[in-house]
Protein backbone atom coordinates (compact mmCIF):
# COMPACT_ATOMS: atom_id res chain seq x y z
CA UNK A 1 0.00 0.00 0.00
CA UNK A 2 2.52 2.26 0.99
CA UNK A 3 4.58 1.63 -2.64
CA UNK A 4 1.14 2.70 -4.02
CA UNK A 5 1.32 6.02 -2.48
CA UNK A 6 5.48 6.68 -3.72
CA UNK A 7 6.55 5.86 0.19
CA UNK A 8 8.68 3.19 -1.07
CA UNK A 9 11.15 4.15 1.52
CA UNK A 10 9.39 4.37 4.12
CA UNK A 11 7.79 1.12 3.36
CA UNK A 12 10.93 -0.23 3.69
CA UNK A 13 12.16 1.18 6.79
CA UNK A 14 8.89 0.06 7.90
CA UNK A 15 9.17 -3.88 6.96
CA UNK A 16 12.94 -3.54 8.65
CA UNK A 17 11.72 -2.54 12.06
CA UNK A 18 8.35 -4.59 12.32
CA UNK A 19 10.04 -8.06 10.91
CA UNK A 20 12.90 -7.11 13.77
CA UNK A 21 10.85 -6.89 16.12
CA UNK A 22 8.17 -9.70 15.26
CA UNK A 23 12.03 -11.99 15.42
CA UNK A 24 12.47 -10.56 19.00
CA UNK A 25 9.39 -11.57 19.89
CA UNK A 26 9.44 -14.78 18.80
CA UNK A 27 12.80 -15.63 19.77
CA UNK A 28 11.91 -14.68 23.28
CA UNK A 29 8.67 -16.99 23.48
CA UNK A 30 10.67 -19.51 22.31
CA UNK A 31 13.07 -19.73 24.78
CA UNK A 32 10.16 -18.95 27.70
CA UNK A 33 8.59 -22.10 26.41
CA UNK A 34 11.89 -24.08 27.23
CA UNK A 35 13.20 -22.35 30.15
CA UNK A 36 14.50 -25.10 32.53
CA UNK A 37 13.60 -23.79 36.48
CA UNK A 38 15.64 -24.88 39.36
CA UNK A 39 14.46 -28.35 40.20
CA UNK A 40 14.27 -28.03 44.42
CA UNK A 41 15.21 -30.90 46.21
CA UNK A 42 17.26 -29.39 49.09
CA UNK A 43 17.25 -30.81 52.97
CA UNK A 44 15.83 -28.24 55.35
CA UNK A 45 18.32 -25.46 56.54
CA UNK A 46 18.59 -25.96 60.68
CA UNK A 47 16.96 -22.79 62.01
CA UNK A 48 19.48 -22.86 64.70
CA UNK A 49 22.16 -21.43 62.09
CA UNK A 50 19.90 -18.52 60.75
CA UNK A 51 20.75 -15.09 61.21
CA UNK A 52 19.10 -12.99 59.17
CA UNK A 53 15.31 -12.74 59.56
CA UNK A 54 12.96 -15.18 57.91
CA UNK A 55 9.63 -15.89 56.39
CA UNK A 56 8.59 -19.20 58.30
CA UNK A 57 5.45 -21.21 58.77
CA UNK A 58 4.02 -21.18 62.30
CA UNK A 59 4.75 -19.59 65.76
CA UNK A 60 7.94 -22.08 66.12
CA UNK A 61 9.87 -20.62 63.42
CA UNK A 62 9.99 -23.60 61.41
CA UNK A 63 10.63 -23.86 57.60
CA UNK A 64 8.75 -24.90 54.87
CA UNK A 65 8.31 -28.45 53.47
CA UNK A 66 6.37 -29.31 50.18
CA UNK A 67 4.94 -33.32 50.01
CA UNK A 68 3.32 -32.97 47.12
CA UNK A 69 3.97 -34.80 43.80
CA UNK A 70 7.67 -35.05 42.93
CA UNK A 71 8.45 -32.83 46.04
CA UNK A 72 8.79 -35.54 48.44
CA UNK A 73 9.10 -33.62 51.84
CA UNK A 74 11.87 -31.23 50.13
CA UNK A 75 12.63 -27.95 51.84
CA UNK A 76 10.06 -25.30 50.34
CA UNK A 77 12.40 -21.97 50.45
CA UNK A 78 10.53 -18.63 50.86
CA UNK A 79 8.61 -17.29 48.25
CA UNK A 80 8.46 -20.47 46.57
CA UNK A 81 5.36 -22.07 45.55
CA UNK A 82 4.39 -25.68 44.01
CA UNK A 83 2.58 -25.18 40.73
CA UNK A 84 0.12 -27.99 40.56
CA UNK A 85 0.45 -28.25 36.98
CA UNK A 86 4.20 -28.72 36.77
CA UNK A 87 3.77 -31.03 40.05
CA UNK A 88 6.69 -29.53 41.88
CA UNK A 89 7.99 -25.98 43.34
CA UNK A 90 9.45 -23.35 41.53
CA UNK A 91 11.44 -20.29 43.48
CA UNK A 92 10.36 -16.68 43.38
CA UNK A 93 7.27 -18.30 41.99
CA UNK A 94 5.29 -15.54 39.64
CA UNK A 95 2.16 -17.40 37.71
CA UNK A 96 2.19 -20.51 35.66
CA UNK A 97 1.29 -19.15 32.43
CA UNK A 98 -0.92 -21.57 29.91
CA UNK A 99 -0.01 -19.29 26.74
CA UNK A 100 3.78 -20.42 27.45
CA UNK A 101 3.10 -23.71 28.75
CA UNK A 102 5.89 -22.92 31.49
CA UNK A 103 6.09 -21.17 34.95
CA UNK A 104 7.11 -17.11 34.78
CA UNK A 105 9.33 -16.77 38.23
CA UNK A 106 11.91 -13.89 38.89
CA UNK A 107 14.40 -16.08 37.06
CA UNK A 108 12.81 -15.83 33.91
CA UNK A 109 10.69 -12.37 34.34
CA UNK A 110 13.25 -10.17 32.26
CA UNK A 111 12.02 -12.22 29.47
CA UNK A 112 8.66 -12.18 30.00
CA UNK A 113 8.82 -8.54 30.49
CA UNK A 114 10.31 -8.34 27.76
CA UNK A 115 7.58 -10.32 25.42
CA UNK A 116 4.71 -8.87 27.22
CA UNK A 117 5.91 -5.48 26.65
CA UNK A 118 7.23 -5.32 23.01
CA UNK A 119 3.95 -6.97 21.95
CA UNK A 120 1.90 -4.01 22.22
CA UNK A 121 4.38 -2.12 20.62
CA UNK A 122 4.92 -4.55 17.80
CA UNK A 123 1.49 -4.93 16.97
CA UNK A 124 0.71 -0.91 17.26
CA UNK A 125 3.78 -0.68 14.38
CA UNK A 126 1.81 -3.36 12.37
CA UNK A 127 -0.86 -2.03 11.85
CA UNK A 128 -0.05 1.50 12.22
CA UNK A 129 -0.72 2.12 8.55
CA UNK A 130 -4.36 0.90 8.09
CA UNK A 131 -5.88 1.94 11.16
CA UNK A 132 -7.52 4.84 9.40
CA UNK A 133 -8.22 2.87 6.50
CA UNK A 134 -10.03 0.13 8.77
CA UNK A 135 -12.05 1.85 10.71
CA UNK A 136 -13.70 4.27 7.76
CA UNK A 137 -14.76 0.76 6.35
CA UNK A 138 -15.29 -0.49 9.93
CA UNK A 139 -17.91 2.65 10.31
CA UNK A 140 -18.91 2.13 6.08
CA UNK A 141 -19.42 -1.46 6.95
CA UNK A 142 -21.92 -0.76 9.44
CA UNK A 143 -23.46 2.15 8.02
CA UNK A 144 -24.46 0.05 4.62
CA UNK A 145 -25.95 -3.01 6.35
CA UNK A 146 -28.33 -0.59 8.40
CA UNK A 147 -29.40 0.24 5.02
CA UNK A 148 -29.74 -2.97 3.02
CA UNK A 149 -33.24 -4.56 3.72
CA UNK A 150 -31.88 -7.87 3.39
CA UNK A 151 -29.17 -7.00 6.55
CA UNK A 152 -31.75 -5.31 8.44
CA UNK A 153 -34.74 -8.04 8.14
CA UNK A 154 -32.70 -11.16 9.57
CA UNK A 155 -30.23 -8.91 11.74
CA UNK A 156 -30.51 -4.98 12.89
CA UNK A 157 -34.80 -5.59 13.40
CA UNK A 158 -34.49 -8.67 15.08
CA UNK A 159 -34.99 -8.75 19.07
CA UNK A 160 -32.00 -11.66 19.07
CA UNK A 161 -29.82 -9.47 17.37
CA UNK A 162 -29.09 -7.57 21.38
CA UNK A 163 -28.93 -11.01 22.58
CA UNK A 164 -26.95 -13.24 20.86
CA UNK A 165 -23.42 -13.33 19.24
CA UNK A 166 -22.25 -10.67 21.97
CA UNK A 167 -24.79 -9.29 23.01
CA UNK A 168 -25.04 -5.46 22.34
CA UNK A 169 -21.20 -5.36 21.37
CA UNK A 170 -21.61 -8.37 18.97
CA UNK A 171 -24.79 -6.95 18.10
CA UNK A 172 -22.92 -4.01 16.08
CA UNK A 173 -19.58 -6.26 15.39
CA UNK A 174 -21.89 -9.34 13.52
CA UNK A 175 -24.07 -5.93 11.62
CA UNK A 176 -20.37 -4.88 10.69
CA UNK A 177 -19.92 -8.22 9.29
CA UNK A 178 -22.97 -8.33 7.03
CA UNK A 179 -21.78 -4.64 5.75
CA UNK A 180 -18.56 -5.79 4.93
CA UNK A 181 -20.37 -9.17 3.00
CA UNK A 182 -22.46 -6.22 0.91
CA UNK A 183 -19.46 -4.28 0.04
CA UNK A 184 -17.83 -6.92 -1.31
CA UNK A 185 -20.61 -7.43 -3.27
CA UNK A 186 -21.20 -3.64 -4.52
CA UNK A 187 -17.48 -3.75 -5.02
CA UNK A 188 -17.31 -7.30 -7.39
CA UNK A 189 -15.45 -5.09 -10.45
CA UNK A 190 -12.64 -5.60 -8.70
CA UNK A 191 -9.99 -7.62 -10.87
CA UNK A 192 -8.92 -11.15 -9.69
CA UNK A 193 -5.81 -10.58 -9.79
CA UNK A 194 -6.03 -7.11 -7.75
CA UNK A 195 -3.24 -4.68 -7.40
CA UNK A 196 -0.46 -4.23 -4.35
CA UNK A 197 -2.44 -2.99 -1.74
CA UNK A 198 -6.37 -4.11 -2.63
CA UNK A 199 -6.50 -6.33 0.11
CA UNK A 200 -6.00 -2.66 2.28
CA UNK A 201 -7.88 -0.19 -0.14
CA UNK A 202 -11.35 -2.27 0.06
CA UNK A 203 -13.03 -3.95 2.34
CA UNK A 204 -11.92 -7.67 3.59
CA UNK A 205 -13.29 -9.34 6.23
CA UNK A 206 -10.11 -11.22 7.04
CA UNK A 207 -7.76 -8.32 7.24
CA UNK A 208 -10.34 -6.89 9.72
CA UNK A 209 -10.97 -9.62 11.70
CA UNK A 210 -7.17 -10.05 12.09
CA UNK A 211 -6.95 -6.39 13.13
CA UNK A 212 -9.31 -6.94 15.79
CA UNK A 213 -7.79 -9.97 16.67
CA UNK A 214 -4.23 -8.51 17.29
CA UNK A 215 -5.65 -5.34 18.71
CA UNK A 216 -7.23 -6.85 21.59
CA UNK A 217 -4.10 -9.83 21.98
CA UNK A 218 -1.59 -6.21 22.24
CA UNK A 219 -4.26 -4.63 24.84
CA UNK A 220 -4.26 -7.72 27.04
CA UNK A 221 -0.47 -7.98 26.62
CA UNK A 222 -0.10 -4.20 27.99
CA UNK A 223 -2.68 -4.74 30.96
CA UNK A 224 -0.47 -7.65 31.52
CA UNK A 225 2.70 -5.81 31.33
CA UNK A 226 1.70 -2.43 33.45
CA UNK A 227 0.22 -4.94 36.09
CA UNK A 228 3.30 -7.42 36.22
CA UNK A 229 5.83 -4.34 35.69
CA UNK A 230 4.06 -2.81 38.66
CA UNK A 231 4.29 -5.54 40.84
CA UNK A 232 8.37 -6.01 40.27
CA UNK A 233 8.79 -2.45 41.12
CA UNK A 234 7.17 -3.33 44.10
CA UNK A 235 8.52 -6.56 45.18
CA UNK A 236 5.79 -8.85 45.24
CA UNK A 237 4.90 -11.38 42.60
CA UNK A 238 1.35 -12.19 41.36
CA UNK A 239 1.04 -14.74 43.01
CA UNK A 240 1.30 -13.19 46.30
CA UNK A 241 -0.47 -10.33 45.32
CA UNK A 242 -3.54 -12.54 44.87
CA UNK A 243 -2.67 -14.88 48.15
CA UNK A 244 -5.36 -15.05 50.70
CA UNK A 245 -5.51 -13.76 54.54
CA UNK A 246 -3.35 -16.94 55.36
CA UNK A 247 -1.43 -16.05 58.78
CA UNK A 248 2.23 -15.31 57.76
CA UNK A 249 5.08 -15.02 60.27
CA UNK A 250 8.57 -13.59 60.34
CA UNK A 251 11.48 -15.36 62.78
CA UNK A 252 13.71 -12.73 63.70
CA UNK A 253 16.66 -14.63 65.02
CA UNK A 254 18.74 -14.24 68.26
CA UNK A 255 21.98 -12.44 67.50
CA UNK A 256 24.22 -9.61 68.18
CA UNK A 257 22.35 -7.33 65.46
CA UNK A 258 18.85 -7.56 66.50
CA UNK A 259 18.06 -6.24 69.38
CA UNK A 260 14.41 -8.21 69.85
CA UNK A 261 14.51 -11.77 68.73
CA UNK A 262 11.36 -14.03 68.12
CA UNK A 263 8.12 -15.16 66.05
CA UNK A 264 5.73 -11.94 65.12
CA UNK A 265 2.34 -12.61 62.95
CA UNK A 266 2.22 -10.37 60.23
CA UNK A 267 -0.74 -8.55 59.06
CA UNK A 268 -2.50 -8.59 55.78
CA UNK A 269 -1.03 -4.80 54.96
CA UNK A 270 2.23 -5.79 55.96
CA UNK A 271 2.70 -9.03 54.58
CA UNK A 272 1.76 -7.18 50.85
CA UNK A 273 4.84 -4.94 51.24
CA UNK A 274 6.98 -7.98 53.02
CA UNK A 275 9.79 -7.88 50.70
CA UNK A 276 9.69 -4.50 49.06
CA UNK A 277 13.05 -3.04 49.23
CA UNK A 278 12.25 0.23 46.71
CA UNK A 279 12.13 0.35 43.35
CA UNK A 280 15.49 0.03 42.26
CA UNK A 281 16.20 -3.02 44.53
CA UNK A 282 13.51 -4.47 43.71
CA UNK A 283 14.49 -4.49 39.85
CA UNK A 284 18.06 -4.98 40.93
CA UNK A 285 17.14 -8.19 42.22
CA UNK A 286 15.46 -9.55 38.94
CA UNK A 287 17.74 -9.00 36.92
CA UNK A 288 20.17 -10.74 39.35
CA UNK A 289 18.10 -13.73 39.71
CA UNK A 290 18.15 -13.45 35.82
CA UNK A 291 21.91 -13.85 35.78
CA UNK A 292 21.55 -16.76 37.56
CA UNK A 293 18.84 -18.83 35.63
CA UNK A 294 20.14 -21.85 35.59
CA UNK A 295 22.59 -21.61 38.37
CA UNK A 296 22.12 -23.70 41.51
CA UNK A 297 22.65 -20.70 44.19
CA UNK A 298 19.80 -20.10 46.59
CA UNK A 299 19.98 -16.80 48.06
CA UNK A 300 17.87 -15.55 50.97
CA UNK A 301 15.20 -12.91 50.01
CA UNK A 302 15.71 -9.47 51.92
CA UNK A 303 13.30 -8.79 53.70
CA UNK A 304 11.42 -4.91 53.86
CA UNK A 305 13.23 -3.11 57.08
CA UNK A 306 10.64 -0.95 57.79
CA UNK A 307 8.03 -4.21 58.19
CA UNK A 308 10.41 -5.64 60.49
CA UNK A 309 10.47 -2.21 62.43
CA UNK A 310 6.93 -2.44 63.06
CA UNK A 311 6.53 -6.03 64.04
CA UNK A 312 9.19 -4.85 66.76
CA UNK A 313 7.65 -1.99 67.69
CA UNK A 314 4.23 -3.30 67.84
CA UNK A 315 5.14 -6.07 70.25
CA UNK A 316 7.17 -3.37 72.23
CA UNK A 317 3.92 -1.81 73.17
Amino acid sequence: MMRLHGRTVYGYIYAVVVTVLFAIINFSYHKLCRHQHLRLRMSVPDKGDMAEPYECVNIDGDLAVCDKDECAGAWKPPRAHHCSICGTCRLDFDHHCPWLGNCVTMRNMQRFLLFIGLTPLTVALAVAPIIKITLQHAVEAVAISRSDPWARSVWWDWWGSWIFIGGPIGRWVFGGVLGVRALQRHNSACPTLCSPGCLVERPHLRLMSTFALGSLFALFALGLAIITARNVLRGRTMFELLRGCNVRYICIPSSGEQSRSGVYAIDQPDASWLYDLGAARNWGAVIRASSRANGARFTWPKINPNVLNRLVMRDAK
